[in-house]
């Protein structure tokens, strides 16, 4: 069935074709009882494809003929024609509208009054038919796309939300059919399961949120180019950092690498490491700087230095060109040498701060200029090495013995006390003398 097409005119635009076909449900009836009434529902349009034939051979593969196909087409767009025209442009086509009817309106004198709701649109696939082996599959709706099943044509807008029928009902694409790609405005909000976890949009940003078991990734987490992201900033920082044992921190592909194995930490690459406050043990005496295997090369410290022991117990501290030991009540002990630098570079004391005692072991030496002259300690004697001579000063003089009740003795004889005139008469003879330079042992008296 086709209308006429009007005629030529010479005005623009031309005339509109009429409409042959308006298929309208019936009203639903109107009531006028005195409570609450509702009106009688409008009468359903159907419009219905032809059946497919049935399949009524012998042959054990039949099949029925398709239904045939019910289509609503809005009318092609008028050529353009005109020989003349710099820029002709043929008729848009006319657009298919299905549209739920508009809810009836409330305004009567009721205390609660509501409008209907307008009619739904439903476009659906055909059910599959029953087998008794399988039942065939449910028709598909295509939006957008060419009769042919194929071919992509125009593009689906919506003005509201697309819904799923029931909270989890479907999928938006499926493992073989994905969508390309998604473009969400800005501010938008990936929401899962009614916000349990979200990703929101803000400018730049992307915030995600909820997940109190964490995020978990199955391949590296990157930035889109080297150098291009940091993990955090300075006003919004991580809480810790947890790597798997063998874990890697890799600055500059490899320039300096932190390395984990079981409980240790190699630092690698660096030509120096610099650190801007304390580096301390987890707890007291807890670790070493080094081990027995594995030592430090040097040791650099500052001027004013300390070197501290069981927290000030013992200490060792720098100032210009010294350094002082203290604490050590019982002492500094050394297993071996203690000596200067190169030969004669540094004394024992000073002229103003000096020892207060030597102490020295049985059969110990002290020795001058590599042997020049030693003083050797033996049970009860020090032996002053052959050759050698003691100068004594030329103004005031040496004394040897400060009083008369002192002993010595010379050459193995017993210490005698200073010889008196009383205990030898007076030194009246010359063998009073003698008999008192026997006595200190500087007389031979056989």
């Amino acid at each position: 069935m086709s209308a006429t097409k009007p005629t030529i005119v010479t005005t623009t635009p031309g005339t509109a074709a009429t409409p042959i076909i308006s298929q309208t449900g019936a009203t639903g009836g109107d009531t006028s009882i005195a409570t609450t009434g509702i009106g009688g529902v409008g009468a359903p349009v159907t419009l219905t494809g032809g059946t497919g034939g049935v399949a009524d051979s012998a042959n054990t593969a039949s099949t029925g003929g398709k239904g045939g196909t019910f289509t609503y087409t809005g009318g092609n767009g008028g050529t353009a024609t005109n020989a003349s025209g710099t820029a002709n442009t043929g008729g848009a086509g006319g657009d298919l509208i299905l549209a739920g009817g508009t809810g009836g309106n409330a305004s009567g004198g009721g205390t609660s009054n509501t409008g209907g709701a307008g009619g739904d649109v439903y476009l659906i696939g055909g059910a599959g038919g029953t087998g008794a082996t399988a039942n065939g599959a449910d028709g598909d709706v295509y939006l957008a796309v060419a009769s042919d099943g194929t071919t992509a044509r125009g593009t689906v807008i919506v003005g509201g939300n697309v819904l799923p029928l029931t909270s989890d009902g479907a999928a938006l694409g499926t493992s073989a059919k994905m969508f390309s790609d998604l473009f969400l405005a800005s501010g938008a909000v990936i929401n899962f399961n009614n916000g349990d976890v979200t990703v929101t949009h803000s400018a730049n940003t992307l915030a995600f949120a909820g997940a109190s078991s964490g995020y978990t990734f199955d391949a590296v987490a990157k930035p889109s180019t080297n150098d291009g992201a940091a993990l955090g900033s300075a006003t919004v920082s991580w809480a810790d950092l947890f790597l798997a044992s063998g874990g890697v921190i890799n600055f500059n592909n490899g320039d300096v690498t932190i390395t984990h194995s079981a409980n240790s930490l190699a630092v690698a690459g660096g030509t120096s490491y610099t650190f801007d406050a304390m580096i301390s043990p987890a707890s007291s005496d807890g670790a070493a700087l080094g081990s027995a295997s594995v030592m430090w090369a040097d040791l650099f410290l500052a001027s004013g230095a300390v070197i501290n022991f069981n927290n000030g117990d013992v200490t060792v501290t720098h100032s210009a060109n010294a350094l002082a030991f203290a604490g050590a009540s019982s002492g500094y002990s050394f297993d071996a040498v203690v000596q200067p630098s190169a030969n004669d570079a540094a004394a024992l004391g000073a002229a103003t701060v000096s020892w207060a005692d030597l102490f020295l072991a049985s059969g110990g030496v002290i020795n001058f200029n590599n042997g020049n002259v030693t003083i050797t300690h033996s049970a009860g004697v020090l032996t002053l090495s052959d050759a050698a001579s003691i100068a004594v000063g030329t103004g005031t003089g040496t004394k040897i013995g400060t009083a008369a009740s002192q002993k010595i003795g010379f050459f193995n004889a017993t210490p005698v006390v200073q010889q008196t005139k009383a205990g030898h008469n007076n030194w009246s003879a010359l063998s009073d003398v003698v008999s008192a330079l026997v006595n200190l042992g500087l007389l031979d008296q056989t």
